[in-house]
């Protein structure tokens, strides 16, 4: 009995044509808590991360102080910081410290 030939598409389960022409639906941008908006509201020139904002004690390296996420303002990297600090911080530790290093070799010329 002679051998049948093997086809040239894809091995594995066939699918419908319905299935193939579905799209996938995108997933809607998750919205600021209220208590998140407070601090988008208060610091306007910094980005924020969407449902960041964590419950005090979250984060062990902060102690009891709530966290937030931020977005640097040169790179866009993500930067978790303490809720008290935001009035302060913008950057991520790398622009952070080319910014520093920058103003030092401003300030020595």
């Amino acid at each position: 009995m002679p051998r049948k030939k093997a086809t040239a598409g894809p091995k594995g389960r066939r699918k419908s044509a319905a299935a193939e022409s579905q799209t996938p639906v995108p997933t809607p941008a998750p919205a600021f808590t209220p208590d998140e908006q407070k601090y988008v509201e208060r610091y306007p020139g910094h980005r924020f991360v969407a449902g960041s904002l964590s419950p005090p004690g979250a984060e062990t390296c902060f102690g009891r102080k709530r966290v937030i996420t931020i977005l640097c303002a040169n790179c866009g990297a993500e930067r978790v910081i303490a809720t008290s600090d935001i009035f302060h911080c913008r950057l991520c530790a790398g622009c952070t410290k080319a910014a520093k290093k920058e103003a030092r070799k401003a300030k020595a010329k």
